[in-house]
């Protein structure tokens, strides 16, 4: 396909493309303002962008380049990360860039002190549900993400409500079945989880009390937690296993104290390696390496180091509730680090003054054991007089789902993108007053949630979440108007409606042969609307940006994620890797790496099990969806309106009646008035779509393959597109109005396929 790339003599014959004067500003310079959606997400109206590289950096990298003497290491590898060069996954060639970011975002949803407005809970309560959370963990053999993520969700809830005691197991529950749908490969299972607890609670119970932490949470759970800056720090300190497995116990000990929850996850990160290092007795005790990657120096994190050497100190006390930890880390597995003596001696300096630390003692801690004990007896005696094995939910438990009685942070408002926006409540409170009867009298069943009929084939499918699956789907309606790109052409003075079609055509064609999820190439459209919404592209580098995006989104969607050489080619190896990864920084950087969007494909995915569709009504339904990311236009429609509008013009198209539904009206929230006009631009392009010429006709060809049914051969709904204006391109472009019936009724009796349209058909005036 003819991309009309201003390629020079010199760089044709070596089939690379030269960077074009003024890419290099692409990274560093905001030509176009920043929408309001991005500045929401930014959490802030002015907040400065992060520049991820100098300009200086990418003029010096474009003369390379140019001169064909860019090598691997142009990008200025740390040292720490060339083992992984050829790893992709390990990312390289941005890693550094990715923990800048994270280090930017650890200030978002960072719950800071609650227990001042938690009556019934303690620091002690708290350490014991940590500590308890830990050996489950433990015992189910989960990655270690799930673990720190759930403490996360724990401690950010806790901020945001207060909870009566009585509640803060299944909170504690909950809060790693969300982490494990988060992080696992395979999620755990609702009984897994009453099986843990000794069946304490109902899965209503345990289903109810997730909905409401995600609702509490606002679903918000893309954060970075002190496990993902460990492993970063492991690398700079070059550590052995002994040493590894040693960090990863000071990151435990931090999960369980309380006192941690002062300092962001970067910081608790470095004081475990620091405190580690400490403790084997490593010299140097700080490097440089760990200082420019950590960005503290060594009596930053003396503080929060010695929290963690007093944790390690108390942990083999058998009632402690650091003991889980240490009875982990004292096993083989780990290598036995928690049987060394804690760093006796270094240096700390704690409100201003130099000090040491010291051993504590036994005797010493003689009074705090006592009291941990007896509080300890007491909740065991109060667990042995309970009544039943089931937890009834006591009173107030119905508030937590309706009633906001903590105030919502400035980080969450950041977030909300408003600073007075009214929180979503998902289920009414009168609601959960019926399903806390239900409960308490033992008559609640599965469908006490009332699961809607079309989710009913789903009740034994877990992933299928049909549990909360309405509210999520409120939340994507709501999320849908972040971010969402509006139109851009007047502001790409290279670029206009046509170029953008032969790129989509393109991407659609590659996505096909690639046999990728189509989630990937409904991310990968709306990545590059986006972009062009945001930053002024050469038509140049419109190519670049496609399969750019493409890769990002396969990272983002795919099981086993593209390869940069896949990419190089299917363009005929016209860039090299080295410019595809900074045009790939460059778009991460300018959406902020902001990836989590609702697309179309997720409400065509609902709207499908809502029109009941059968096989040949799918496809039609996914083959209007493909000509929306084709069509400019669309971008008028957010993407639910967007796909109501091919489930609509599906139905026309195979004459299902009724054509709108009472169940598709409630799902997609639009009457058939509503989406008529989107519709019938959908209508429209799938008849000029069969044009040879026409940028659409690469979807059409896609599915007028037997492997989707030949659907695309049907004659469009004639009642969508009667009296429309439309275009049929055919060596010129030829604009007719009023289309006749006449028109529809020969497309329908020859066969849409083999309809040839000219002047003397239509009566066109010559």
């Amino acid at each position: 396909m003819d991309w009309n790339l201003e390629i020079d003599r010199q760089a044709e014959s070596r089939r690379i493309i030269r960077i074009p004067p003024g890419f290099e500003y692409m990274a560093t310079k905001n030509q176009d303002p920043i929408s309001p959606q991005q500045r929401r997400i930014q959490g802030t109206e002015q907040k400065q962008q992060v520049v991820l590289s100098s300009e200086n950096h990418f003029q010096h990298t474009n003369n390379k380049v140019a001169s064909g003497t860019c090598g691997v290491n142009y990008m200025e590898i740390d040292e720490i990360d060339l083992p992984d060069l050829n790893n992709q996954l390990a990312v390289v060639e941005y890693v550094k860039e990715l923990y800048a970011f994270y280090k930017e975002q650890q200030h978002l949803c960072r719950p800071t002190y609650y227990m001042n407005r938690q009556p019934e809970l303690n620091n002690d309560i708290r350490a014991t549900a940590i500590a308890w959370l830990v050996k489950m963990h433990y015992n189910l053999r989960l990655w270690p993400e799930t673990l720190y993520l759930a403490v996360h969700i724990i401690d950010r809830y806790l901020y945001l409500e207060v909870t009566p005691r009585s509640h803060f197991q299944v909170v504690v529950i909950c809060s790693l079945l969300i982490a494990s749908k988060y992080e696992e490969n395979k999620a755990l299972k609702v009984n897994d989880l009453l099986q843990l607890t000794g069946y304490r609670y109902t899965k209503e119970v345990v289903i109810c009390m997730e909905k409401m932490i995600l609702n509490r949470l606002e679903w918000f759970l893309t954060v970075p937690t002190t496990y993902m800056f460990l492993v970063r720090f492991i690398k700079a300190a070059k550590a052995d296993k002994e040493l590894e497995n040693m960090i990863y116990f000071y990151g435990e000990l931090g999960l369980v104290e309380y006192k941690m929850i002062l300092y962001v996850p970067c910081k608790v990160a470095a004081a475990a390696v620091y405190a580690a290092r400490c403790t084997l007795g490593k010299s140097p005790l700080w490097t440089d390496t760990l200082q420019r990657h950590t960005s503290y120096s060594e009596s930053e994190i003396q503080d929060c180091a010695q929290i963690l050497v007093e944790a390690h100190m108390a942990a083999p006390s058998s009632i402690h509730k650091l003991s889980v930890v240490y009875t982990k880390y004292k096993l083989k597995e780990y290598g036995g680090v928690a049987l060394y003596p804690p760093a006796a001696t270094h240096s700390c300096y704690l409100k201003g003054t130099e000090q040491k630390l010291q051993v504590v003692l036994p005797s010493q801690n003689q009074v705090h054991i006592i009291e941990r004990e007896v509080k300890f007896r007491e909740i065991r005696d109060s667990r042995a007089r309970a009544e039943s094995r089931v937890i009834r939910i006591p009173p107030g438990f119905e508030s937590m789902a309706a009633k906001n009685q903590v105030p919502t942070s400035p980080q969450q408002r950041r977030i909300q993108g408003t600073e007075q926006k009214q929180q979503v409540i998902l289920p009414s409170q009168n609601k959960v007053h019926q399903t806390n009867n239900k409960v308490a009298s033992g008559t609640c069943g599965v469908n006490y949630m009332e699961i809607d009929e079309i989710d009913l084939p789903d009740l034994n499918n877990q992933l299928a979440v049909v549990e909360y699956v309405k509210e999520l789907y409120a939340f994507y309606k709501e999320q849908q108007h972040l971010c969402r790109p509006t139109y851009y052409m007047n502001r790409q003075p290279e670029l206009n409606k046509d170029i953008r079609a032969t790129a989509i055509a393109w991407l659609v064609k590659m996505h096909y042969g690639l046999r990728l999820w189509p989630e990937t190439l409904y991310l990968a459209v709306h990545i590059i609307d986006r972009y062009l919404c945001l930053a002024v592209t050469p038509r140049s580098n419109l190519q670049l940006v496609v399969i750019c995006s493409l890769l990002i989104a396969s990272k983002y969607e795919e099981n086993k994620a593209l390869k940069v050489n896949d990419l190089l080619q299917l363009t005929g190896y016209r860039y090299t890797k080295e410019v595809v990864i900074c045009m790939e920084k460059m778009i991460l950087n300018r959406l902020e790496w902001y990836l989590t969007v609702p697309t179309t494909y997720m409400f065509l995915v609902r709207f499908i099990k809502a029109a009941k569709a059968d096989k040949e009504l799918e496809n039609m339904i996914y083959f209007y969806g493909e000509l929306g990311l084709v069509e400019y236009k669309m971008i008028l429609f957010v993407p639910c309106m967007v796909a109501a509008a091919a489930v609509y013009a599906a139905r026309c198209t195979l004459g299902k009646y009724p054509l709108w539904t009472d169940t598709l009206q409630r799902h997609t929230s639009y009457s058939e008035s509503e989406i008529q006009k989107c519709a019938q631009i959908l209508a429209e392009a799938h008849l000029v779509a069969p044009s040879s010429v026409h940028k659409l006709r690469v979807v059409y060809s896609k599915y007028e393959l037997k492997e989707y049914g030949g659907v695309a051969l049907y004659p469009p709904a004639a009642v969508l597109i009667e009296g429309a204006l439309f275009e049929v391109q055919a060596q010129g472009v030829w604009r007719f109005r009023q289309y006749h019936i006449a028109i529809l009724a020969m497309l329908k009796e020859n066969g849409y396929e083999r309809c040839n349209l000219n002047r003397q058909d239509i009566g066109h005036p010559h």
